[in-house]
């Protein structure tokens, strides 16, 4: 049987939510490694291993089985992602373009050599650090030059679309859900003669 190695949640996840990362298809007490890798933008490879061994099903839950040496030991579940070292001396992980994701490649070694064993499974998970939905506004006003995040917003929320993408209108809508005595956002731009339209 071969091992397989799994990531929940699949494919992608944000980079500040926690990875159940688990091995099955082992043999009884097999001495494994696990070895995580990840470049930067500026092509900077950051890996770490943690030693392990698996239970008496041939299955290992990085959850419930403390790692055994490494990069880190004892119960990490997340270990393999925040003892990530740079190769290059004095190196930092930066992200400069949050609408990309970092690609975090897992893999898992036959033995306790993290760079001899066999080479067991292989994964590649993706951690974004935008939301599905969100969006990223550019904000140049004046002197001020900043990046706004905007959350997915329901439907009856009303969006500005004149010349500009002014944020007028829909700051006014959100201002009227956090204070409900307020006028509608929407309605007051409407009157006030704002194009706007509905999500």
């Amino acid at each position: 049987m071969a091992a397989t190695l799994s990531v929940e949640p699949t494919g992608r996840s944000c980079w500040d939510e926690p990875l159940s990362i688990a091995v099955r298809g082992l043999a009884p007490e097999q001495p494994v490694t696990l070895r995580s890798v990840l470049r930067d933008e500026k092509g900077a490879l950051f890996r770490a291993h943690a030693r392990y061994r698996a239970d008496s099903h041939g299955e290992l839950d990085l959850a419930r089985v403390p790692a055994l040496g490494g990069s880190f030991s004892g119960l990490e579940p997340m270990g393999l992602l925040w003892a990530m070292e740079p190769d290059r001396p004095f190196w930092r992980l930066i992200k400069r373009d949050v609408q990309t994701p970092f690609l975090v490649e897992l893999e898992v070694l036959d033995g306790h050599e993290p760079d001899g064993g066999r080479r067991l499974a292989r994964t590649v998970h993706e951690r974004h650090f935008m939301a599905p939905g969100v969006r990223r506004v550019p904000v140049r006003e004046g002197r001020v030059r900043a990046t706004l995040f905007l959350p997915p917003v329901p439907r009856w929320v009303a969006r500005s679309v004149a010349a500009g993408q002014r944020l007028t209108c829909l700051g006014s809508s959100l201002r009227s859900i956090l204070e409900p005595g307020r006028e509608d956002g929407a309605r007051r731009c409407e009157r006030d003669g704002a194009k706007t339209t509905r999500f």
